[in-house]
Formats: C-alpha cells, sequence, structure tokens
C-alpha cells in the first residue's frame, strides 16, 4: 500500500510539460499528450485522491496554473480515472521482448488507492467527486483482464484484477486490508471471499 502513503508526504503536484518533440518519435509531446499517459494518470489520480485538487499545478515559465480549477468543468479531469485506457510506450512497441505489461505494474498501486480511499469513506461529503466516482466505478476502471499483443503481432487475454476489486471491498468492509491478503487473498480467507479467483501473478 506504498502509493498513497509516499503521495502522503507530497505538499504539491508540479507538471513540467514545456511544448516540445520527442527525440526518439519526433511526436509533438505537450500538456494534451501528458494527460493521455497511462502512467502520468496513475500519479494524478494517486495525489486527487489523497490531497485533492487544490496544489496541483502546470509549471508555466516563472509561475504556475492549476492542472484543474475549481471554477467551471475542469478539462481532462476524468481521465485521470481512466488510467487502463492510457498510452503506454511497451504497448506501442508491442511488448519487444515478450516483457510483462505495464498495465500488469498498475494492479497494486490502483489497489492500494482503493484502499486508502474505502478507509476514508466515512467522510464522503469532504471528497473530491471524482474519488467518489473511483469508489463507485472501481470494478469497471480496473478490469478482470485486457489484450496483450506480443513482438509477433499476436493477442491473447490475459488475467489482471480477476476479482481483487471484489475481494478488496470485502476486506476492507470486514477490517482485514493488510498487503498480504491483497496479495494472496485465498478463497475461506474471509467467509465471503469464497470463490473469488486472484489477479495477475506477473508482478
Amino acid at each position: 500500500l506504498a502509493l498513497p502513503n509516499y503521495i502522503s508526504y507530497m505538499r504539491y503536484f508540479v507538471a513540467v510539460v514545456p511544448t516540445a518533440v520527442h527525440a526518439e518519435t519526433g511526436s509533438v509531446c505537450d500538456r494534451l499528450t501528458y494527460h493521455k499517459r497511462a502512467w502520468t494518470r496513475l500519479e494524478m489520480l494517486a495525489f486527487l485522491t489523497v490531497h485533492g485538487r487544490e496544489s496541483m499545478y502546470y509549471a508555466a515559465g516563472e509561475r504556475l496554473e492549476q492542472i484543474f480549477p475549481r471554477t467551471g468543468a475542469p478539462p481532462l479531469l476524468d481521465t485521470c480515472l481512466e488510467v487502463f485506457e492510457g498510452a503506454l510506450s511497451c504497448c506501442a512497441g508491442l511488448h519487444a521482448h515478450d516483457e510483462i505489461c505495464d498495465r500488469e505494474l498498475f494492479m497494486f498501486p490502483m489497489l492500494s488507492l482503493l484502499v486508502h480511499v474505502l478507509r476514508r469513506n466515512a467522510e464522503p461529503a469532504e471528497a473530491e467527486p471524482i474519488v467518489l466516482d473511483f469508489v463507485q466505478r472501481a470494478q469497471e476502471l480496473c478490469p478482470k483482464s485486457f489484450v496483450y499483443v506480443d513482438s509477433r503481432g499476436e493477442e491473447s487475454v490475459c488475467l489482471l484484477f480477476g476479482d481483487l476489486v471484489q475481494a478488496t471491498r470485502l476486506a476492507v468492509a470486514a477490517g482485514h486490508a493488510k498487503t498480504e491478503q491483497l496479495r494472496g487473498l485465498q478463497p475461506g480467507s474471509i467467509r465471503a471471499c469464497d470463490g473469488i479467483h486472484p489477479g495477475t501473478s506477473a508482478i
């Protein structure tokens, strides 16, 4: 459950995203492409769940601009939830060495964020609307499986979260949300968890 703990020590989130040309691909990189990347979506979601949006900024020359201002409907805010729809270099390169997909590396950080939010859910009025959406849509946002494309371009369906979102909710409700349980939750460890299957073991 390290990600929320690490974020809790941060006071500000500052994204340094000037418009630039990627040295390898020649593509333009800017604020819009920053929000399209899965890793940055995960980082932003983590900060949002712990601190909210007030201290999140773009570095704009010698000043700071709020990434998600309170006035109006902040553009791109909802994309923070869509971590697994974000762009990944490993997928763009067709997992050249048949390495595991970064989506699998996201599983435990996402579960740790869900645990953090569920534990704080006693004060829902204080939570950001996007955080409440994360809780309500967790099963949709944390897919049970995903399509892996290997270096030969062949597709296969691989296990991702399995039933771990449901298991996490049950574990937190039972007061047993410990890292070792989330990592290898076995049927019968909590009576309501009978029949629940684990997620990916690739990591």
